[in-house]
């Protein structure tokens, strides 16, 4: 095969890696997409009250933390939204609050309401919203936005596999959480963090997050499972190119350089010594 079809070859290969991954990179989060819904996503959460239980203590990355739980929890639900805020932070909290899950149950699942295009959702700055224009049936009391927090490495692995899309099972304690710093003091990492959970669904606004320190977390049903498997082949394959090419780049330049330096090297005159 010649330089040119190689070149056609690979150029085809490069757009086509593109196409696959721009398309899969939306495809893969669209929660509007998912019908195959497991039947524990119609439970409503489990929650039951805790009196005088030991609080949890634990120190990472310079604070204290002293966690207080409130309730046991289990809830069931498809992932409409997620922000991992491990992403670009310079604050240490967000290690051990890594992930924010917004969720929806029961009849907000049932219903098929979420496919409605005028409903959207939405996550910032450790807050969720929804949103939606017209006759839209969606019950507030059925979705919720949980901070989960964790201090564990195999539980941190397991939730950075969840995306949007996903049908979990989350199980932990509802908590409040006292944080202290141990070291510098800064406006990303204050002196002093404190946190308290809701107890309840039908809250709204600030403090109506509810906090679960994770115990265990399960993917029942992985969302929009082809397109997902789709983009992390094409975004490796596409990896693998832009390397392959890099180096076929240098290895050209460095023989380049060497092949210049032979003819320089071999049409250097050496002058005739004399001695009188």
């Amino acid at each position: 095969m010649d330089k040119k079809h190689l070149k056609l070859i690979n150029r085809a290969l490069l757009i086509l890696l593109l196409i696959v991954l721009g398309w899969t990179y939306f495809a893969k989060d669209n929660y509007r997409a998912v019908d195959k819904i497991h039947p524990d996503i119609l439970k409503e959460p489990i929650q039951v009250e805790l009196v005088n239980q030991a609080p949890i203590t634990f120190s990472r990355d310079g604070f204290n933390y002293e966690l207080s739980p409130l309730a046991d929890y289990e809830v069931n639900g498809l992932v409409v939204n997620q922000r991992d805020y491990r992403n670009f932070t310079l604050s240490k909290v967000d290690e051990v609050y890594p992930l924010d899950v917004c969720l929806i149950w029961g009849k907000n699942v049932s219903s098929k309401v979420y496919q409605n295009p005028n409903l959207t959702f939405s996550q910032d700055s450790r807050f969720a919203y929804w949103s939606y224009t017209g006759d839209v049936n969606f019950s507030q009391i059925q979705a919720a936005n949980e901070h989960l927090i964790v201090n564990d490495d195999y539980i941190a692995s397991k939730l950075k596999e969840i995306s949007t899309g996903d049908q979990v099972k989350i199980r932990g304690q509802l908590v409040s959480v006292k944080a202290k710093n141990t070291g510098e003091v800064d406006i990303e990492n204050p002196e002093e963090l404190t946190m308290k959970s809701s107890t309840t669904r039908d809250d709204t606004g600030a403090g109506a997050c509810e906090i679960i320190y994770v115990t265990s977390a399960d993917i029942l049903e992985k969302g929009n499972s082809v397109a997902y498997f789709l983009y992390k082949i094409s975004f490796y394959m596409l990896i693998i190119l832009i390397l392959g090419k890099l180096a076929w780049f240098i290895y050209k330049g460095f023989s380049g350089h060497r092949s210049s330096a032979r003819k320089i090297q071999d049409q250097v005159i050496i002058p005739n010594r004399f001695t009188g």
